[in-house]
């Protein structure tokens, strides 16, 4: 269960870790010991060069429009990308 910690502006989620799209797995820095400044954690937990994420929960209310833009972007680029696996595979078009 993901538990919210209000701060002055807005809320830290205490869910220990993350997945993304793309398969990384990220990790809450507030679980990390003594990373209680953001600023301070990046600096000590980003290596030069490295990337970084920063990013915000979509609201509830706007998930199911964000998931309904999403599937239409994925429709359309299997659509487009499909093809051209076919063609290359030789399968009929």
């Amino acid at each position: 269960m993901t538990v919210a910690k209000k701060r002055r502006r807005g809320t830290v989620l205490d869910a220990p870790m993350a997945t993304t799209c793309a398969g990384e797995v990220l990790f809450n820095v507030t679980h990390l010991d003594g990373m209680n400044d953001l600023i301070a954690s990046i600096e000590k937990l980003v290596p030069p060069g490295q990337q970084l994420f920063v990013g915000v929960v979509v609201p509830i209310e706007l998930r199911a429009r964000v998931v309904k833009e999403l599937d239409d972007a994925v429709v359309d680029v299997v659509g487009r990308v499909g093809t051209k696996l076919q063609r290359r595979r030789g399968a009929p078009p």
